[in-house]
């Protein structure tokens, strides 16, 4: 019966020994690696705490980097087209060289394709654009004639043609973006992203021109139809909330080539520049 009571003893002993060791050696928490050290049920408390606060941030940041591809519609605020030689009119030797825009839209859709796992500190993050739709219209008109009419001679150009260009292509390109607001304590912040881009692409376009006639009613030296293909470069910037955004985009470079379907232009075509910029709005999703 002594034995009983002395092992009854030893093991009460034991618990309320282990029991005291809390707050002199608190629990060594590592959620990165397996090396966890829990002392008491309160240490299993606090790490469930931990657990539960590091997965709801994980799927936070998750969210606010998930939204990866893009569609833009936006409005050509400035479009020209300079002909790197004159157009000839077909009328006293005279040409046009010059087009611009009164008008145009364009329409995008690609992807962001993330060179790295994860954004860097959930701020930063590399990646290179696919755009797989780049669709642009513009409308366009002679200068400085934009009706025909030559107010120094009083006379009206045979070539007052309206000119609709239509061009379909594909860009590629390097993009980095930012949310510089993930430091502070608001969720909602986090979600602001700033994109920047630089995109190459290849464009073919159709140029169809309502045209008038001359005096003896034949048809002016450029036809009705032309096709074109031409190199683009262009930067761009946006700013995005969630799904989302407002950007702005220069196209610098594109060189487009027109030739005529029916042979009636000049064997090398016509090659003209065609800078323009735009803003548009964006959905992420």
């Amino acid at each position: 019966m002594k034995k009983s009571y002395l092992l009854l003893f030893m093991s009460l002993w034991t618990f309320v020994a282990v029991a005291q060791i809390d707050s002199e050696n608190p629990a060594v928490i590592d959620l990165a690696e397996d090396t966890t050290q829990v002392n008491t049920i309160q240490d299993i408390i606090e790490i469930q705490e931990l657990v539960s606060k590091s997965n709801s941030k994980d799927a936070h940041f998750e969210n606010v980097w998930s939204r990866k591809t893009f569609f833009n519609l936006g409005y050509n605020m400035s479009s020209r087209m300079t002909a790197k030689q004159g157009i000839p009119l077909g009328y006293d030797n005279r040409t046009a060289d010059e087009f611009k825009a009164d008008g145009g839209a364009m329409l995008q859709l690609g992807h962001n394709y993330t060179l790295h796992r994860g954004a860097i500190a959930n701020m930063l993050q590399f990646n290179i654009d696919f755009t797989y739709i780049d669709l642009n219209f513009n409308y366009f008109d002679a200068e400085p004639y934009a009706g025909g009419f030559d107010p120094k001679t009083n006379e009206n150009l045979p070539w007052a043609a309206k000119k609709y260009n239509i061009a379909y292509g594909m860009t590629l390109g390097p993009s980095v973006t930012v949310a510089p607001l993930v430091m502070l304590d608001n969720r909602q912040l986090h979600f602001f992203k700033l994109n920047l881009y630089y995109h190459v692409g290849y464009h073919a376009g159709l140029l169809v021109m309502d045209q008038k006639r001359d005096a003896d009613m034949k048809n002016t030296s450029f036809d009705n139809v032309a096709w074109s293909l031409g190199l683009s470069q262009s930067f761009g910037l946006s700013l995005s909330w969630k799904t989302i955004g407002l950007g702005w985009e220069s196209r610098f470079a594109y060189d487009p080539k027109f030739k005529s379907f029916d042979g009636n232009g000049p064997k090398s075509g016509y090659k003209f520049k065609n800078p323009s910029s735009r803003i548009f709005i964006s959905i992420r999703y």
